[in-house]
C-alpha cells in the first residue's frame, strides 16, 4: 500500500520469484523470512516476468528444486506462517539441517533453530512477519523484553558483510539443538572459497538425503472458548517440534502415522495447560501429543479450552 510517501512490502525468496519467472536473486539473508517493510515511494526497479522461465508444472527447476505455481505477493506472508517443516529433526536419523544463520564449519554444532510460520518481530516487539523457512542461528539469541512479551533476538546479515539488522522471536518458538552435518553452505553469507554469490552458495546447504519418510504437519481447524483463536494457533505452531517428535516416538514403534489429529485442551487462569486429549491418526502418536501438550504454556489471563485439526502426512 502507499501512505505518507511510503511503500508497504513484503520480503519475497529467491524460490518464488523464480516460480513466478522473474529472473532477480533473493536478498542474501533473508530469504528465510517475510517480512513487511516500508521503503520510500518510487524505490528499486519494476521487474517483469518472463514466462519462458517459469518452471513447467511437474518439473522441477535449476538443480532439481520443485517448480512453484506463481502466488500474488499479498499471499505470501499467510503461506509463511502456515509453511511447515518438511523434514524429522529426530537424533537417530541422518537429516537434513536447517540452512545457518552466523557461519560456522561443518561437523557437530549447536543450533537454535526456527519453524516455519513463527512470528517475528522487531526489537520494540512490534509483528515483522513470519519465519518463511527452517532455518538456524549458531549463536543463542539476546533475551529482551517487549510489550509483545519475552523475545529473543538474533543478528542477521542483510547480503554481504557484517550483521545489519536485528530480529526477534518468541523464546517457545527457537529450540536449541545439536547438529551434524556432512556440508554446509550458510545462509546469510557467501562462500570463503568463492565470493561470486551463487544459488549453491548463498542460502543452500548439502549433506545426506534421509533415510526415512520425513514428516509434514499441516494446521487445519481450529475452535476456542475464552482463548484467542489465533493466539492457539501461535502456540501449537511454536510447539511444532513437539509433534515431529511424537512422529519419531510413533515410527521407532514400528508405525507409519498419518491423517487428521484432533488435539483438545483446557488452559487455566495461569495460562498452563491442565488437562488434554487427542484423538486419530494413530493411539501411541496422539497420547504423545497429548502428553507434549501438557507443557505447553499460554498468555495469562486467558483461561479456557481449544480443539485444533491437524494434517498429517509422510513424503
Amino acid at each position: 500500500g502507499e501512505a505518507d510517501g511510503w511503500w508497504k512490502v513484503r520480503t519475497v525468496d529467491d524460490a518464488r520469484l523464480r516460480g513466478a519467472g522473474i529472473a532477480a536473486p533473493g536478498i542474501e539473508g533473508l530469504d528465510v523470512y517475510a517480512l513487511e517493510l516500508y521503503v520510500p515511494v518510487g524505490s528499486g526497479t519494476a521487474l517483469e516476468a518472463d514466462p519462458s522461465l517459469v518452471p513447467a508444472a511437474g518439473f522441477g527447476g535449476k538443480d532439481d528444486e520443485p517448480a512453484l505455481d506463481p502466488k500474488p505477493e499479498s499471499e505470501s506472508l499467510d503461506d509463511a506462517r502456515w509453511a511447515q517443516n518438511s523434514y524429522n529433526n529426530f537424533d537417530s536419523y541422518e537429516v537434513p539441517p536447517a540452512p545457518l544463520q552466523g557461519g560456522g564449519e561443518a561437523g557437530k554444532h549447536d543450533t537454535w533453530e526456527l519453524d516455519p510460520g513463527s512470528d517475528v518481530f522487531w526489537p520494540d516487539g512490534t509483528l515483522a512477519g513470519a519465519v518463511a523457512r527452517a532455518h538456524a542461528f549458531l549463536q543463542p539469541g539476546k533475551p529482551r523484553s517487549t510489550e509483545a512479551g519475552e523475545l529473543s533476538c538474533f543478528e542477521v546479515r542483510v547480503g554481504p558483510g557484517k550483521p545489519q539488522a536485528e530480529l526477534c522471536f518468541e523464546a517457545q518458538a527457537v529450540h536449541h539443538r545439536q547438529v551434524e552435518s556432512v556440508v554446509l553452505a550458510f545462509a546469510d553469507k557467501p562462500s570463503t572459497n568463492n565470493t561470486k554469490i551463487t544459488k549453491k552458495n548463498a542460502g543452500g546447504f548439502s549433506t545426506a538425503k534421509p533415510t526415512m519418510p520425513t514428516s509434514q504437519v499441516r494446521l487445519q481447524s481450529a475452535s476456542s472458548e475464552g482463548i484467542d483463536a489465533e493466539v492457539t494457533r501461535r502456540v501449537v505452531r511454536s510447539h511444532l517440534a513437539d509433534v515431529r517428535h511424537c512422529y519419531g516416538v510413533a515410527m521407532h514403534a514400528g508405525l507409519m502415522p498419518e491423517g487428521t489429529l484432533t488435539l483438545w485442551a483446557s488452559v487455566d487462569r495461569k495460562g498452563e495447560v491442565i488437562e488434554t486429549s487427542a484423538r486419530g491418526v494413530d493411539e501411541i502418536f496422539a497420547t504423545c501429543v497429548a502428553e507434549k501438550a501438557k507443557d505447553w504454556r499460554f498468555p495469562n489471563g486467558s483461561p479456557g479450552t481449544f480443539s485444533i485439526a491437524m494434517e498429517c502426512s509422510l513424503e
